[in-house]
């Protein structure tokens, strides 16, 4: 593995399935590019960390409960928070986060938001793991519920599903 790449791939026992409250990882077969990499994380000097289904079940995790404009009822929504993913990555600094979907659509999320609310990359809806026809395997979400000034277009559109790379500017 060369200087440029830091892999987070921790090996917790995947091979159990669904034991011990895994998620299994067959359900985000879809979404996975060789090597099991669900998320890959670019710091401004290029440094790239990838992070598989027990890297991001091993950062802290939150909860958001919440109806979004895509949905018609409260769904819980769980995964790892945003700053978490980042410090992991060694993400100090930066301006804005262009993330990227898996079908190559991507938004700019500002740096401030991080900073200013408690973003989640929901892995889970109710407790079910998201596969990308649901709009997994990763969502971002804002606290909607929490901060309803923030139930604005210029906000919903920064809610990317299917979410498979975080660039940092």
């Amino acid at each position: 593995m060369d200087g440029s790449r830091r892999r987070l791939m921790l090996g917790l026992g995947l091979a159990a399935g669904g034991a011990a409250g895994l998620v299994p990882l067959s359900l985000f077969a879809p979404a996975r590019a060789a090597g099991g990499t669900l998320l890959s994380l670019t710091d401004r000097a290029g440094r790239t960390s990838d992070f598989d289904l027990a890297a991001l079940r091993a950062l802290p995790q939150g909860t958001i409960a919440q109806i979004t404009p895509w949905t018609e009822t409260v769904n819980t929504y769980g995964g790892p928070r945003l700053r978490a993913v980042l410090a992991a990555g060694g993400v100090a600094a930066g301006e804005t986060l262009t993330m990227t979907a898996l079908n190559d659509y991507a938004v700019e999320v500002p740096m401030a938001d991080v900073r200013a609310y408690d973003l989640l990359l929901a892995m889970t809806c109710d407790g079910e793991a998201m596969p990308v026809r649901d709009k997994g395997p990763l969502w971002l979400h804002y606290p909607l519920a929490e901060y309803p000034a923030l139930a604005r277009n210029e906000i919903h559109a920064r809610m990317i599903w299917q979410l498979r790379r975080i660039a940092v500017s």
